[in-house]
């Protein structure tokens, strides 16, 4: 297992990803409404008035890495 800092970023990254998940799935078979998870993590821009989704990252280079990470898995799926 690599344990580089680049590396841990994103493991961070995924495990918010999965906690989100998890966090939906429980929600959802429990019968519960789904607003109070939803909101947790949609904001409404008070300038546009456009909603977008926020998760909470350590750093903005996490989310750097992981869009690379990405782009180089669909460059390897074009080939």
């Amino acid at each position: 297992e690599t344990n580089t800092p680049g590396h841990n970023d994103v493991n961070d990254l995924i495990k918010t990803g999965i906690t989100f998940l998890e966090k939906l799935g429980t929600s959802l078979s429990d019968g519960k409404s789904l607003q109070p998870l939803i909101s947790t993590f949609v904001e409404k821009d008070k300038d546009t008035g456009k909603t977008f989704l926020k998760i909470p990252v350590p750093d903005e280079d996490i989310i750097n890495k992981a869009v690379s990470i990405f782009s180089g898995l669909l460059q390897g799926l074009k080939k």
